[in-house]
This record gives structure tokens, C-alpha cells and sequence, in this order.
């Protein structure tokens, strides 16, 4: 399928800005976390980086009503919108905004520059992993 679909069925509604910059394919993921939890996240090709990236900051304030169906019904949720913060792994520059460090949960967010990808991801862990793995296959 291509990526409007899958986020069609998944009620996700990106903001234009953002829709303007990503390609139709996509990787959606489920990392499986301390064998307890689940976390989901997406691999998007973007054209544009920069634009790709901005349209992510500015939507930052409004993270929770357009990427909400990432989560399922258990998960924790954060009483209000937090702020983000930038951490780096691997030379990577990741925006995040957890919702609790017990169970590493929140919304993460990083452009893979040199193969153009977005990556999303519901746990710290989870998108180091991704981030590994996208170097492995350079």
C-alpha cells in the first residue's frame, strides 16, 4: 500500500506542509520492548529535508492530535503537551518529547539525511534501533 492509504486507514492526517514533502512509499514498525510492550513507528522517504523537518517543528504543539492513532488504548499518555528537546545518537539529531522514561514511551522524531528518510518512532529505544540499522545498511 502506499503511505496516504495506510495513514487513511490509521485516521492520521498529516499537515500539509508536511504531506508536501514525503514520498508514498513507507516502513511501518513494531518493536517489541522488554517483551511487555509494543512500540510502533514509520520510516518515510522525504524529498525535502529541510521543509520536512520545519513542518515537524511547527506542528510540534499539535503532535498528539495528528500522530495519536500511533498509540494504542493502554499505552501512557501525557497529561498535556510537553515540550520537545533535542538529543543526538550517532550524529543524529532526534526531537523528543517522553511521556514517561519507566516505560520509555513518547514521540520521537529524526531526518536519516544521507537516505532522505523520516523516521518515527513511540520509543527512545526504538529509534536508536532504527537509526543502527539504517548505518549497517549504508
Amino acid at each position: 500500500g502506499l503511505l496516504k492509504d495506510f495513514l487513511s486507514v490509521i485516521d492520521i492526517t498529516l499537515p500539509q506542509t508536511l504531506q508536501e514533502t514525503v514520498a508514498n512509499d513507507f516502513n511501518f514498525f513494531l518493536y517489541y520492548q522488554n517483551n511487555q510492550s509494543v512500540r510502533r513507528g514509520l520510516i518515510i522517504p522525504i524529498t525535502n529535508e529541510v521543509k520536512a523537518f520545519r513542518a515537524l517543528v511547527d506542528h510540534e504543539m499539535d503532535f498528539f492530535t495528528v500522530w495519536e492513532n500511533l498509540y494504542s488504548a493502554s499505552d501512557p499518555k501525557p497529561e498535556r503537551v510537553r515540550a520537545f528537546e533535542d538529543v543526538v545518537y550517532r550524529n543524529i539529531d532526534i526531537r523528543r518529547m517522553q511521556f514517561t522514561q519507566k516505560e520509555d514511551i513518547g514521540f520521537y522524531y529524526a531526518i536519516f539525511k544521507s537516505k532522505k528518510y523520516l523516521i518515527i518512532a513511540t520509543s527512545f529505544e526504538g529509534i536508536k534501533i532504527v537509526i543502527d540499522r539504517l548505518f549497517d545498511a549504508l
